[in-house]
């Protein structure tokens, strides 16, 4: 398995990718495959003005597969764009309840990753679309501070595969988690660092793991998602009722990917 492949292939966190107000799930187990009926229903609060909407839509790779997509609601011009974020838009004329309905089946697959058959070769040339996974963000930078840490974390370590374990490990042991931040958070590494305070919500402390790893030169990106149907590993990483449904409203996740 070469590094152009293994973006594709490995994940730290998992997660279904789209972003609800409000979700209903359904989801059985099919062995390794287990399929989910999604409901995201959005309303906009500021009733009688003109507005534009965008929701992310599920993205379609060999381990997720998205079908029976249905758009309702009272809106018009909609169209899709499937470049980078597969993502819906919507305008609104001056209606007194804008909404919208989002409908749509999702089959998983499980995938698991065989370290010992990755093989780093440095000389290799990254794909465009993985290096594109080095470059810096608003967010998320690669120099400075974010560079420093890095490498203090990296030092004396040989191989991107143990680079990238030493990141994940001192992220893991140093973060904590604080639900007194808003939403997932703001994912603003320079700040998070500079603070002293390592502490967050998902998307900050993804976002740490994902600037330190590209501040190495190890491709890494953000994808968020939601929790959906029961996990067997724990709740907090998806919950269900008996009967199978979950209201996931606030099942919002973000995961880590390498691309090493």
């Amino acid at each position: 398995m070469q590094r152009r492949d293994f973006l594709r292939n490995t994940a730290i966190l998992g997660a279904v990718m789209a972003t609800p107000s409000t979700v209903l799930g359904e989801g059985k187990a099919m062995g390794n495959k287990r399929v989910f009926d999604l409901t995201l229903n959005h309303e906009i609060l500021e009733a009688g003005k003109k507005t534009r909407l965008w929701i992310p839509l599920p993205f379609i790779r060999e381990y997720q597969s998205v079908s029976d997509i249905k758009f309702d609601g009272n809106f018009s011009n909609p169209s899709v764009d499937y470049k980078g974020v597969p993502t819906l838009y919507v305008d609104y004329a001056e209606v007194a309840k804008p909404t919208l309905s989002v409908k749509f089946r999702v089959e998983t697959f499980e995938r698991n990753t065989d370290f010992s058959k990755v093989k780093f070769n440095p000389n290799e040339k990254l794909s465009p679309e993985t290096e594109f996974y080095l470059k810096p963000t608003q967010h998320i930078p690669n120099d400075g501070i974010v560079k420093q840490k890095a490498e203090e974390i990296t030092k004396g370590v040989k191989g991107d595969l143990e680079r990238a374990k030493a990141i994940y490990t001192w992220v893991a042991n140093t973060m904590q988690r604080d639900n007194t931040v808003l939403g997932c958070g703001t994912g603003d590494v320079k700040a998070i660092l500079e603070s002293g305070k390592l502490v967050g919500k998902c998307t900050d402390i993804n976002s740490v793991f994902v600037g330190l790893c590209r501040a190495v030169g190890i491709p890494a990106r953000e994808i968020f998602g939601i929790r959906v149907g029961q996990s067997r590993f724990s709740n907090e990483m998806g919950k269900a009722d008996e009967k199978g449904l979950a209201a996931i409203s606030g099942g919002q996740q973000l995961r880590g990917d390498l691309g090493l």
